[in-house]
C-alpha cells in the first residue's frame, strides 16, 4: 500500500477480508499513506506501531515506537483496525484504547531497573490493567528487549526477563496453559523493556507445536524460568476467528536446530508455522491458510546481511502475494539466527 495516498480505509479493508463479522484489521502503511489517511466508518484505529525513524504527531489512539528497523529501509506504520468505536483509558503508565470486545496497549520502560524487575512490575501493571478494565484476557504481545543477551547479575537479560515475567504471572494467578498470550520476545532498541499487547473480555484458544516442547515446559538448561507463552492463540473477540502466531524460530522439542546454518534454520522456522497453522486449524475448527489477503507476517533476521536470502527463501515457500515486514531484531536465543510471527484470517 504505498503511493497515492489513501483516500479511504474500507476500500482498503474490503481488500483484506470478505468477511463481515471481522471486528480487527492490521494493516501495514508507508507513513505518508499513514498521515493522510482519512479514518472514516466503518474502520477507524485501535492502535499503531511505528516502525522506523517515523514519529507522527499525537492522535486519538495509541502510537507505540517500535525499536525495529525496517530492513528495506521503508518506515512503517502497522495500524490496527475495528469498525467499532474505541475509547480511550486513563492510566499512569500505558497509552490505552479499548473497543467493546478488544483492548489495545503500550508502553516503554525507561530502563532504570533490572531486567527482572522491569519484567515483574511491567506485567503486574498490565494484568492489573486487562482485569480492571474488564478485558482479562491477554491474547498478544509483542516485546522488544535492548541488549538481550548481555549478563546482569549472573544471568542473561532475556532469562531475567523471563523471571520477572514469570513472577508476575503467578501472582495473578496464571498459569498453563489456559492464560498465556502468544507473544514474542526480540532484541532491539535503547533503554528498557518495549511493549504492545492485544486484550480480550474473552479468552482465546491457545495452541502449540506438536513438534516442539511448550516454552512453559522448557528444561531448565534454558533458565531458571521457563518463557510463558503459548505457541499460537486463536482468538473470536474480533468477530471471527483469528490466528496469532508467537514468535516461531528453528526449533523443534526445545533445541535449536541447524546451527550457523541461516537458509536451513528458516526452512525449520516456516515447517513449524505449517505445523501450528495445521494444528490450530484443527482445534479451532476453523481453516486458516498461509495465503495473501489472509496473512500478515513479521520475520526478524539478526544479521542485516542475511535479508536477502530471508526474503529470497520465504518468497520461494509461500510466494510473492504474502505481506511479510522483514526487520532487524536480535533472537531470544543467541544461535538462533531467523524468526517469524503474524495473524492469519479464515
Amino acid at each position: 500500500m504505498t503511493g497515492e495516498c489513501i483516500k479511504t480505509v474500507p476500500r482498503h479493508a474490503a481488500e483484506t477480508t470478505d468477511s463481515q463479522d471481522l471486528r480487527l484489521l492490521s494493516l501495514s502503511l508507508r507513513p505518508g499513506d499513514y498521515l493522510n489517511a482519512l479514518w472514516d466508518r466503518p474502520w477507524r484505529p485501535l492502535g499503531a506501531v511505528l516502525h522506523g525513524d517515523f514519529e507522527p504527531p499525537e492522535r486519538a489512539w495509541p502510537q507505540a515506537c517500535s525499536p525495529f528497523r525496517p530492513l528495506d529501509g521503508l518506515n512503517r506504520a502497522e495500524v490496527f483496525l475495528t469498525p467499532d468505536p474505541a475509547r480511550r483509558l486513563p492510566h499512569p503508565l500505558f497509552s490505552v484504547s479499548a473497543t467493546q470486545d478488544l483492548l489495545f496497549a503500550t508502553y516503554t520502560d525507561p530502563g532504570v531497573a533490572p531486567m527482572a524487575a522491569q519484567a515483574e512490575t511491567i506485567y503486574d501493571e498490565l494484568l492489573s490493567l486487562v482485569e480492571n478494565a474488564g478485558f482479562p484476557h491477554l491474547i498478544r504481545i509483542w516485546h522488544g528487549i535492548p541488549r538481550i543477551h548481555d549478563e546482569e547479575d549472573g544471568l542473561e537479560r532475556y532469562r531475567q526477563f523471563n523471571a520477572g515475567r514469570t513472577r508476575a504471572f503467578a501472582r495473578h494467578g496464571s498459569g498453563p496453559p489456559s492464560r498465556f498470550p502468544a507473544a514474542s520476545v526480540l532484541g532491539a532498541g535503547q533503554g528498557g523493556i518495549h511493549l504492545f499487547a492485544l486484550a480480550a473480555k474473552a479468552p482465546g484458544l491457545t495452541v502449540e507445536n506438536p513438534n516442539q516442547v511448550s516454552a512453559y515446559r522448557y528444561p531448565p538448561i534454558h533458565g531458571p524460568s521457563s518463557p510463558s507463552f503459548s505457541r499460537a492463540l486463536v482468538s473470536g473477540a474480533a468477530g471471527q476467528n483469528l490466528l496469532f502466531l508467537s514468535g516461531t524460530a528453528s526449533i523443534t522439542g526445545h533445541e535449536t536446530r541447524h546451527e550457523g546454518q541461516f537458509e536451513a534454520q528458516v526452512q525449520q522456522t516456516l515447517d513449524n508455522l505449517d505445523a501450528l497453522i495445521e494444528r490450530a486449524s484443527e482445534a479451532s475448527g476453523t481453516k486458516f491458510v498461509m495465503k495473501a489477503g489472509k496473512a500478515r507476517l513479521r520475520a526478524y533476521v539478526r544479521e542485516r546481511g542475511d535479508y536477502e536470502a530471508a526474503r529470497a527463501c520465504v518468497e520461494a515457500r509461500l510466494g510473492h502475494e504474502i505481506e511479510v515486514l522483514y526487520l532487524q531484531a536480535d533472537i531470544c536465543r543467541r544461535n538462533l539466527l531467523f524468526e517469524m510471527d503474524g495473524m492469519i484470517a479464515p
